[in-house]
């Protein structure tokens, strides 16, 4: 079984600086945003510790400040929360030696071109590696939803995840095989485009139908439990 496994660092006021897998600004806008959240859950962090641990749904996120610097990991739950602070700090490690804990001078390397990406690749593998096989280098988008929800159930969700999330209904196919069952060619298109990131007006601007007819479609499927409907957080823009 392959490992997902991010890992980010930001500046002391959440500005994202690098991440592996490279990640597009929105999506580190939120991760930035979610740590932030977490600071608020008093209840659930201890403020002297070193790391800061949350668990949400299968994952896992251990995030580190030092100095001028946040580390952030995410990772699945399997790994650990021991296992994932010292890979955590392995990596924090390593970087500060590396690099430095000045973030403009990063910055400035960054758009100099004297970063060496792919090296800097290479020390986050050659670290993550030392503790966990069968790492996958990958963008959770399962993290991102399941931190949602979870800051959504706390009540956390303030103005500046808002800017990035929208919560919506969601229709899901069950069985991919239901396809090639139905006969109907409109109900394939419908259940074709039911893979939980569309919503109704999403689909039924896609296909070119009006809205109450995908409703309909999808009505009769959900009676049949071909389709369920699923409240999810999707990702909007800034």
């Amino acid at each position: 079984m392959q490992i997902p496994f991010n890992y980010i660092v930001l500046d002391e006021g959440g500005t994202p600086i690098l991440s592996v897998p490279p990640m597009d600004s929105e999506k580190l806008n939120m991760v930035s945003a979610f740590i932030f959240a977490i600071e608020g859950l008093s209840k659930v962090l201890d403020k002297e510790s070193k790391f800061h641990v949350f668990y949400t749904g299968h994952h896992i996120t251990v995030y580190m400040r030092h100095h001028n610097l946040i580390f952030v990991l995410i990772t699945s739950r399997d790994v650990g929360e021991n296992v994932a602070s010292r890979i955590l700090k392995d990596l924090a490690e390593t970087f500060l030696e590396k690099y430095g804990d000045d973030p403009d001078a990063i910055r400035g390397a960054l758009v100099m071109g004297r970063f060496d990406d792919e090296e800097f690749m290479e020390l986050v593998m050659d670290v993550a590696e030392r503790y966990v096989n069968n790492i996958k280098i990958t963008e959770e988008i399962g993290f991102f939803e399941d931190m949602l929800r979870e800051l959504h159930e706390r009540g956390l969700i303030d103005e500046r995840l808002r800017k990035f999330v929208v919560l919506v209904n969601v229709p899901i196919l069950k069985d991919p095989k239901a396809i090639s069952k139905e006969k109907n060619e409109i109900k394939k298109k419908v259940m074709s485009l039911c893979d939980g990131s569309r919503t109704i007006d999403e689909i039924a601007k896609k296909l070119g139908l009006p809205k109450i007819k995908v409703m309909s479609i999808l009505t009769e499927l959900q009676r049949k439990g071909v389709v369920e409907i699923k409240t999810k957080f999707l990702f909007g823009k800034i």
